[in-house]
């Protein structure tokens, strides 16, 4: 749908209601006199933004299974788990461990340093795991058409009180970025059988696991 990140920063600028549109984001050969307001708040929220559009979401153009790699050297830290796997390369958000049964598999990830070199490790007590994660996809022509909707209307929430002021708010913008989350599940749930659940109980189990 989008070809490229400006044409991403212009439908997030109809969005606001805002009367121009912008040619580049990318603002490095750019005199700073020679900035707008819209291409100075584009270049600011793209990214962060971007990433955080792609981790709300198990978005099937950036989604990966992946058979993990058993650490033939590990020795468990916590023994509520029984194995441990190497982290994929190419992973930016890791969502699950696929369940052989219709129960959630519970996991926990670390920064495993003991012999003096960093690695992530990903605990579990399931044997020859096979994971789910998301790459981190850059390419807009890769974004698939709720993605790139979404996507904009976020990029507005946070553009939008800057350019318009109260013409179009923050609350109805992020209203609209979420709008798009059912319906993304719901494509997704067309084009693949995993249970949607499986996401939110084992994320959950991490982040508690985190803390």
């Amino acid at each position: 749908m989008a070809g490229s990140a400006v044409e991403i920063c212009n439908l997030a600028l109809a969005n606001c209601e805002a009367d121009g549109t912008i040619e580049t984001i990318d603002l490095g050969n750019i005199d700073p006199e020679d900035i707008g307001e819209e291409e100075r708040l584009c270049a600011q929220w793209y990214e962060p933004l971007r990433l955080q559009a792609l981790r709300d979401h198990e978005w099937n153009f950036a989604v990966n299974d992946i058979a993990l790699t058993a650490l033939a050297s590990y020795v468990a830290i916590d023994t509520r788990w029984a194995y441990g796997y190497q982290m994929p390369n190419g992973v930016r958000f890791w969502r699950i461990i696929n369940p052989v049964n219709s129960s959630p598999v519970n996991f926990r990830i670390i920064n495993d340093d003991r012999e003096g070199i960093e690695q992530m490790v990903i605990l579990t007590n399931e044997s020859n795991a096979i994971g789910t994660f998301s790459r981190d996809v850059t390419d807009p022509t890769k974004f698939d058409s709720q993605f790139v909707l979404g996507f904009s209307w976020l990029i507005a929430a946070h553009i939008c009180g800057s350019l318009t002021g109260s013409r179009v708010n923050r609350q109805h913008c992020l209203a609209m970025y979420g709008s798009f989350m059912p319906a993304a599940k719901a494509d997704d749930a067309n084009e693949q059988k995993d249970n949607p659940a499986y996401e939110s109980e084992t994320i959950a189990s991490w982040h508690s696991a985190r803390t």
